[in-house]
C-alpha cells in the first residue's frame, strides 16, 4: 500500500506491532461550474446543470451529492456522472439558492466544494409586471422626420428590497440607481434596428 502524503505512526508493545494510518481529508471537487439547459429563447423555463472536476489525485467518481443552502439535498446519488448534472431548483421565479457538490472517488468521501450562486429569473408573463417607458404618438411621423425623445422615468424600490433592473431599447440609453450610472458602456444596447 502506498502511504505517500499520509501519516503512518507505530506503537511497539511487547510483542505487538500496532500501525495506524491516518488518511488526509480527501479535497473538493474543483472548477465548479453552472450551465443553463433547456427553455426558449428569452431564457425562460431554463434549468440550472452543474459541472465540475474531481479532487485532487482523484480518477473515478462513483457518486455524487448536491445541496442548496435553502434545504434541496439530492442525497447520495451512485453515479460517475460530472458534466450537466440537472439541478431542479428553478420551479419558481426570482428564486435565489448557493449550490454545492460532494463526490465520492477512488481516494474516498470528499469535503464539500465551495458554493456557487443560482439566481432564476423571471419564468412566468405573470412575473413582468414593469410598464413600458415611451411617447404616446397617434400617428407615426416619416422616416427622417420623427424627434429624438428623452425618456425619464423614476421608480422607488423600498431599502430593504431586492430589486433587478432590466433594460433594453431600440435606440440608446443609460440607466442609473441612486443616481450613480449603472454600467460603463458608450451607445447602449449597441446597434440596433
Amino acid at each position: 500500500m502506498d502511504h505517500r502524503g499520509q501519516t503512518l505512526d507505530v506503537l511497539l508493545t511487547g510483542d505487538v506491532l500496532l500501525t495506524a494510518v491516518s488518511v488526509p481529508n480527501v479535497a473538493a471537487p474543483r472548477r465548479l461550474r453552472v450551465y443553463l439547459v433547456g427553455g426558449d429563447a428569452l431564457g425562460r423555463g431554463d434549468q440550472p446543470s452543474l459541472s465540475w472536476w474531481l479532487p485532487e489525485r482523484a480518477t473515478v467518481q462513483t457518486a455524487y451529492r448536491i445541496a442548496t443552502d435553502d434545504g434541496y439535498d439530492s442525497g447520495r446519488v451512485e453515479s460517475a456522472e460530472q458534466s450537466y448534472v440537472q439541478l431542479p431548483v428553478f420551479d419558481v421565479s426570482r428564486r435565489s439558492v448557493a449550490a454545492q457538490v460532494q463526490v465520492w472517488t477512488d481516494v474516498g468521501e470528499s469535503a464539500w466544494c465551495d458554493p456557487v450562486q443560482l439566481e432564476s429569473g423571471l419564468l412566468g408573463e405573470q412575473d413582468w409586471t414593469a410598464t413600458w417607458i415611451g411617447v404616446d404618438e397617434p400617428q407615426r411621423a416619416a422616416k427622417g422626420s420623427r424627434p429624438a425623445y428623452w425618456l425619464r422615468s423614476v421608480v422607488d424600490v423600498p431599502a430593504e428590497a431586492n430589486a433587478r433592473l432590466h433594460v433594453t431599447a431600440l435606440g440608446l440609453y443609460e440607466a442609473f440607481v441612486n443616481g450613480q450610472r449603472v454600467g460603463e458602456v458608450e451607445l447602449a444596447p449597441g446597434y440596433t434596428q
